[in-house]
């Protein structure tokens, strides 16, 4: 999560909102600058907890797709959630085509045949 100040708030709220969806959250909120940009250290603390999954709080789609795309090229292939409003094909590109697996959030991507007529026209 982006280290804006909202960590020490998020962090005991979503290790009870996973609890409560039967998610054990490994140790605490990786923090990072706004502004970073070479996520390799930060792929590592989280690839050193051995997850089964990463969901990612909040964030920019710069910094969903960076550091998708460095744990996937680090061999990791399990799941990966995007919080918040963020755009999944802005994710994806940025990740590139090799890394968009089993990458999910709750946006949509604009024009994609699935998507309601509404949600098209709220776009």
């Amino acid at each position: 999560h982006p280290d804006d100040g909202a960590i020490p708030y998020l962090n005991n709220r979503v290790k009870k909102m996973l609890k409560d969806g039967g998610i054990e959250m490994l140790g605490d909120t990786v923090g990072f600058n706004n502004e970073t940009v070479d996520f390799s250290h930060i792929a590592a603390k989280v690839l050193e907890r051995k997850p089964d999954a990463i969901f990612v709080i909040n964030g920019l789609s710069q910094h969903y797709g960076a550091l998708l795309k460095l744990l996937r090229a680090g061999g990791w292939k399990k799941p990966f959630c995007a919080g918040g409003a963020i755009s999944t094909q802005e994710v994806l590109t940025i990740a590139g085509k090799a890394a968009a697996t089993d990458f999910f959030s709750s946006s949509f991507i604009p024009g994609h045949a699935s998507n309601p007529p509404a949600m098209e026209a709220i776009a």
